[in-house]
């Protein structure tokens, strides 16, 4: 019976994570909704109108990788004030509008050096004429960049409260929005090319953003939090925002480490021209979207974890974080089968497969995508767990963990396999899988050694 017990214990667990994960997840795609359709139109322009695409989106995916600290550190809060029962209000008020005061300032300084992404391509050894079409895409793609954090703490805030299904509704909507003035902007009547990509993810992110605010103004049982209102602010805050920052920056500091080793290894493979560097966007491309199930699933975590300890229930906090390793398992085996055993299929939807001018693009991501099925589980299992860890408030080990793995394994190991060894594009892949190999490893590990020291402080019966 009491093996039963723990199975009826997961599958209750497992749909209370789904139940928080799949609205999660979705809403996750938004940036890879922009990014992919928009690259689409930019593909069936030219290789070259991919990659400085490419370049674009892929310095603005890093950008919003930094700010995401902000909305997981305010979805780990807010849920944990829900759990304590304790000044609710004030302290999800207070969590809400540091949140977007820090937005602004964060922003800002973001701008400064998105503005000059041409120049920096050029240090950083791109082409010319890619830099260039980067450059006039990422002038008009910068200013997306904080409605769509406002949208994304926003979100937080109904993840948390269990009212993501207005997330995931908005979030159709706008990737709909992106895609219709993408046609317009990009390619269709009113063709702009790389600039009209940027215009389109600006006014979709835009529109996003109103539209939950709107929400927050209008649900009745959201309007309680005042989330607008001046009301709370300063000292009568019931989170300072050290609190946040102390969450958010380690967050953001672990995610930029991981991307920015995205980043680095597209600029190494534009290095070796306008095919690897088209292929390794096509590779990310896949890449990023498996990803966003396993984000979506720490996500999840995240709020089952920290809503259980605010409560003071460790052992449902330890089964939601068991359970979240489970499900992530499954998923990311069946995708790197994918990726391992169809890969011509998945490259299909980004390049003609019967086009010879492609042929280069597609012999270059089949090779990438061999490592990327590799590595999937490994990067699955540390984005998940990354998650769980969040719902802990542990962040910086995490933060040391990827600077570890990424940084110190992988990037130097990818690099010296591309340059010095010859393997180009496939050795900037197989040292990304080294890294993300080493990342997942620690997680886990991290997270197994939190339990344990958390069974020896609190010798409780795990519950059925």
């Amino acid at each position: 019976m009491k093996g039963s017990g723990r199975v009826g214990g997961f599958a209750v667990e497992a749909r209370e994570t789904l139940a928080l994960a799949l609205p999660l997840t979705l809403s996750n795609v938004a940036p890879f909704g922009f990014l992919v359709v928009n690259l689409g139109f930019l593909g069936r322009q030219s290789p070259a109108a991919l990659a400085s695409g490419a370049l674009a989106y892929g310095l603005f995916m890093l950008c919003i990788s930094l700010l995401t600290g902000l909305d997981a550190a305010a979805m780990t809060l807010i849920a944990n004030a829900r759990g304590r029962r304790f000044r609710t209000i004030s302290a999800v008020r207070g969590t809400m509008h540091q949140a977007f005061a820090c937005s602004v300032v964060f922003c800002a300084l973001i701008w400064i050096v998105f503005w000059w992404c041409e120049p920096i391509l050029l240090i950083l050894g791109q082409e010319p004429h890619l830099a260039a079409g980067a450059g006039e895409t990422g002038r008009w793609l910068m200013w997306a960049l904080l409605p769509y954090t406002v949208f994304k703490i926003i979100r937080a805030f109904l993840g948390a409260h269990g009212r993501q299904g207005w997330s995931l509704a908005v979030v159709l909507g706008g990737v709909g929005l992106n895609a219709c003035l993408g046609y317009l902007l990009i390619a269709g009547p009113l063709a702009m090319g790389g600039p009209g990509a940027g215009l389109a993810t600006l006014v979709a992110s835009t529109a996003m953003a109103a539209a939950l605010a709107l929400v927050l103004i209008f649900d009745p049982r959201l309007r309680r939090y005042a989330v607008f209102s001046r009301r709370g602010r300063a000292r009568r805050d019931g989170v300072r925002i050290k609190d946040l920052l102390g969450l958010s920056v380690p967050i953001s500091v672990t995610l930029l480490l991981e991307n920015a080793v995205f980043y680095a290894a597209m600029i190494t493979a534009g290095l070796f021209g306008e095919a690897q560097l088209a292929a390794h966007s096509i590779t990310m491309q896949l890449v990023s979207l498996a990803f966003k199930v396993p984000v979506g699933m720490g996500q999840a975590a995240s709020i089952r974890v920290a809503h259980a300890r605010g409560a003071g229930d460790y052992p449902a906090a330890e089964r939601a974080g068991r359970t979240t390793f489970i499900l992530t398992l499954g998923f990311s085996a069946f995708v790197a089968g994918l990726m391992l055993f169809a890969p011509v299929w998945l490259i299909g939807f980004f390049v003609d497969s019967k086009d010879q001018a492609s042929a280069a693009i597609i012999a270059n991501a089949r090779g990438f995508l061999f490592f990327a099925g590799i590595f999937h589980i490994a990067d699955a299992l540390q984005g998940a767990m990354a998650g769980v860890l969040r719902g802990y408030r542990d962040a910086k080990v995490p933060m040391a963990f990827a600077a570890l793995g990424y940084w110190v394994f992988g990037l130097p190991i990818g690099l010296a396999l591309a340059l010095r060894f010859g393997m180009e594009g496939r050795g900037i892949w197989a040292g990304l899988a080294i890294g993300l190999i080493t990342v997942a490893g620690l997680m886990v590990a991290r997270w197994r050694h939190l339990m344990a020291a958390l069974r020896a402080q609190h010798p409780a019966p795990l519950a059925a």
